[in-house]
């Protein structure tokens, strides 16, 4: 079943949770590749990572900024005070007062000498005052040389790779505890149908030992003790059922799913085929290991950002060269733009706001060396810090490689010993039955107690849960021994057709 279709029967299912959902292994990893709680943190970090790239890459492209601004002068001192270029601007105004003095006596001016005029002018005007200036500009800066900017876009990407790694690893961890879960649910069930089965035989030697007692051929001590072991089955099986309940439950957190829906397993534990490989060499399976686990190439990543790092810092003894250009439009516009004579006159006509007098535009280029040449040693104590951590992020990936190795050796032990214990309890389950056959027959033909069956019967039932404990610890083991090569796990089997199992059918 492809992927959209187990995310439309799963919207279904999540729509109407009385219905159960059929699952079998493949869709069961296949759904949580897509609703894993874990993997979807891990694709969101790696979305934060591929951002992060993107931002670091933007330190070496060239910003374009605009600034605007009005400003409203009320008060400006005079830029001349306290010079002699103040005195310039006394002279035009005398020689504008004595001229308006001669030409026009109603005005009550008298021509008067220069140094009385200067004398009665006060100090700290300011004819350069406008009341109103606006400026605007476009600013572009473009980084020509920054060792800290390319060593940052090298540490953005070895981030993105490690997070890439890091999805590889939630990938495959998701698939290892759904795998692992599910087959849990799988034993779960098998372990009930055998609790319900020794049940079903428990009640029918009651109900045989009630009617030898009542016919007069047994003691009650019979009776008493077969309803004594068909109580203890009971309780197994209660236990049993809540076990499976609670292994579904654990399932359907590890799948995403809601804990009201309903589950229908599909599939058993098969354990290995008649045609068996021969066991991988160790050797081979550790290289193998070391070449492909996700999780010791993230730590390798790791290490090497923390060198990217020490490059980021060192990077700091280096100048940075910048190149600049600014465009800029400034206006000095003047309350009153009236036109004025020689002698400040008015001539009864007036400036536009946008006229040439009044604004004007600028353009420069250039380059900015900026270089820090003493920071207090700040810059050497972190990079001794970052090249700490680059060794013990060394030393790190070197303890992970040990634990590869080990767990790979554990893993190839653990399939070994699951396949010696199937084949040692397949042949113990066969003699199981057999004895509880004879065991039976001889309690029919009256030359056998109802202990001896009981017996048979206790003995059958614990062979059965060991085979079933053995051919689920196979499959786990080679679930766990195909994450420990860095594989991720798939169902050993081939897909079940459309008609379901029994889940866990015992043998």
């Amino acid at each position: 079943m492809s992927i959209p279709a187990i995310l439309a029967l799963l919207s279904v299912a999540q729509t109407t949770t009385e219905s159960p959902l059929r699952l079998s292994l493949a869709e069961a990893l296949e759904i949580a590749l897509v609703e894993n709680y874990s993997l979807r943190q891990a694709k969101e970090n790696l979305a934060v990572a591929e951002a992060q790239t993107r931002q670091a890459w933007g330190t070496v492209y060239p910003t374009l900024d605009f600034t605007a601004s009005y400003q409203r002068n009320i008060v400006a001192a005079n830029p001349f005070a306290g010079s002699s270029a103040g005195n310039t601007f006394g002279v035009l105004g005398w020689l504008i007062a004595n001229e308006s003095a001669r030409t026009d006596p109603a005005s009550g001016l008298m021509v008067q000498p220069l140094d009385q005029y200067l004398a009665g002018q006060g100090s700290g005007g300011n004819p350069f005052l406008i009341e109103n200036q606006f400026r605007a500009g476009l600013s572009l800066n473009q980084i020509i040389y920054s060792g800290s900017a390319i060593a940052a876009i090298r540490s953005s990407k070895l981030l993105t790779q490690g997070s890439e790694a890091g999805l590889d690893r939630g990938a495959q961890r998701a698939l290892h505890e759904t795998a692992r879960a599910f087959y849990g649910s799988l034993l779960a069930a098998a372990q009930t149908e055998v609790f319900e089965a020794s049940v079903a035989r428990a009640k029918e030697a009651a109900r045989e030992a009630a009617e030898r007692v009542q016919r007069g051929v047994s003691p009650e001590l019979d009776r008493l003790s077969a309803e004594v072991e068909l109580a203890n089955q009971e309780t197994q099986l209660v236990e049993s059922r809540l076990a499976r309940r609670n292994a579904e439950d654990a399932l359907k957190v590890v799948l995403g799913l809601p804990p009201q829906q309903a589950l229908e397993l599909v599939g058993e534990i098969k354990g290995p085929g008649v045609d068996r490989p021969a066991p991988p060499d160790e050797a081979e399976a550790v290289e193998d290991a070391l070449a492909h686990r996700p999780d010791y190439a993230e730590a390798q990543i790791a290490a090497e950002l923390f060198e990217a790092d020490e490059d980021i810092t060192a990077a700091r003894y280096l100048p940075t060269l910048t190149g600049f250009a600014n465009l800029g439009l400034v206006g000095s516009v003047p309350d009153d733009r009236t036109i004025r004579d020689l002698f400040g006159e008015p001539t009864g006509e007036t400036e536009g706001f946008f006229s040439s007098n009044y604004w004007f535009g600028d353009l420069n280029l250039g380059v900015r060396l900026s270089w820090n040449l003493f920071d207090g040693f700040r810059t050497s104590g972190e990079l001794d810090q970052r090249e700490a951590e680059t060794r013990r992020a060394r030393i790190q990936t070197e303890q992970l490689a040990a634990a590869i190795r080990a767990e790979v050796r554990m893993a190839l032990r653990a399939l070994v010993g699951a396949v010696e214990r199937i084949d040692a309890q397949s042949k113990n389950v066969s003699r199981a039955e057999l004895n509880y056959a004879h065991a039976e027959a001889r309690v029919g033909e009256g030359v056998a107690s109802a202990l001896e069956l009981r017996s048979a019967s206790s003995q059958l039932d614990l062979t059965r849960l060991s085979y079933l404990r053995a051919l689920h610890d196979y499959e786990v083991a080679l679930v766990d021994y195909q994450v420990a090569l860095g594989r991720r796990p798939s169902p050993v089997s081939p897909s079940p057709s459309t008609e379901p199992h029994p889940a866990g059918s015992t043998p």
